[in-house]
């Protein structure tokens, strides 16, 4: 496949892509590298493109991956932010304290909306993005059919969304 080609079959869904992301992450330069990492990953995978039926879809589940993964990445350095400032000596002072104030609140943000989801959405939440679990394995822990914890991890996303967008 050569870049036309590859203009034609995903670069028509840029706005959708990056929508999709702003949504998740909330923030336009985390949405905007998102998209630039989701089109790296498609332009690598583009010699596979004949076996997948809906490009798009594809497409659109790697973005939500990659997102859920910036997500992780600002949960762990929010944890390392607290052990350093737990560790640290009380004269010392951070120069990018705007910058963590940022992430701590977009991460008390996703905390507050997990939070608010219904326990067994939270516990699938949990176990499914950010304990990484297949759905056998929750399946065989919360004694629930994969297909119905499919329903329930969208949901819980869905909700999720909308309670940090209802905060903006």
């Amino acid at each position: 496949m050569n870049e036309q080609e590859f203009s034609q079959k995903v670069m028509v869904y840029s706005g959708k892509f990056y929508g999709y992301s702003y949504k998740i992450l909330g923030d336009r330069e985390e949405a905007r590298d998102a998209v630039q990492d989701l089109y790296l990953k498609l332009w690598s995978l583009r010699h596979n493109f004949s076996t997948i039926n809906n490009i798009e879809a594809f497409a659109t589940t790697i973005i939500r991956n990659l997102c859920i993964d910036r997500l992780k990445k600002i949960k762990n350095i929010n944890l390392q932010s607290d052990f350093y400032n737990e560790h640290r000596l009380s004269n010392d002072k951070i120069n990018d304290d705007n910058y963590e104030d940022d992430i701590q609140a977009k991460v008390d943000l996703v905390r507050e909306a997990i939070n608010k989801l219904p326990e067994i959405q939270q516990k699938v939440f949990i176990m499914r993005d950010f304990e990484e679990k297949e759905f056998e394995e929750i399946s065989l822990e919360l004694s629930l059919t994969p297909e119905n914890l499919r329903v329930i991890l969208s949901r819980a996303r869905k909700r999720i969304r909308e309670i940090i967008e209802s905060t903006k």
